[in-house]
């Protein structure tokens, strides 16, 4: 338990931020086609599946990428996203990979962790695998929380 309260861990997870793939403030109010709505809209950019942590630096970084009315802007992210120390964030690359046949990667393409472009399906599509990863990690006598009757 101690490695945990070093100063170097802590440190670590003081500089954490929520990141929002789909961005709170996009540039020019412009959102994706796709959105009927701004309600809609920002119904996905609180959804877990649309959040990840992300090291301050890092995250000013990506927040230069804010316009929408391009492709472009997720793909500028994903180059950040690589960088971090944070493994579900770096798993966002979808050039990042560890080895060869390793566990990462063999999650990254049973769940098909891999994401081209980033839209509606995306969030929901990520979204699915965080729950499954959770009900999978935190489980209570040996049974995911889902199934506990």
């Amino acid at each position: 338990m101690e490695k945990l309260h070093s100063p170097s861990v802590t440190s670590i997870y003081n500089d954490l931020q929520i990141e929002h793939i789909y961005l709170n403030t996009p540039k020019n109010g412009s959102i994706p086609l796709e959105f009927l709505s701004e309600e809609e809209y920002y119904s996905y950019v609180y959804r877990l599946g649309n959040v990840t942590l992300i090291e301050s630096m890092i995250n000013q970084a990506v927040n230069n990428y804010n316009d929408l009315s391009t492709d472009q802007w997720f793909y500028d992210k994903q180059s950040e996203y690589g960088k971090s120390s944070v493994c579900l964030t770096k798993l966002l690359d979808s050039k990042f990979y560890i080895g060869v046949n390793t566990a990462l990667n063999r999650f990254k393409n049973d769940f098909q962790y891999n994401f081209t472009g980033w839209n509606k399906s995306s969030v929901e599509a990520r979204q699915k695998i965080l729950l499954e990863l959770v009900f999978d990690t935190w489980r209570i006598n040996d049974l995911r929380l889902d199934r506990v009757k």
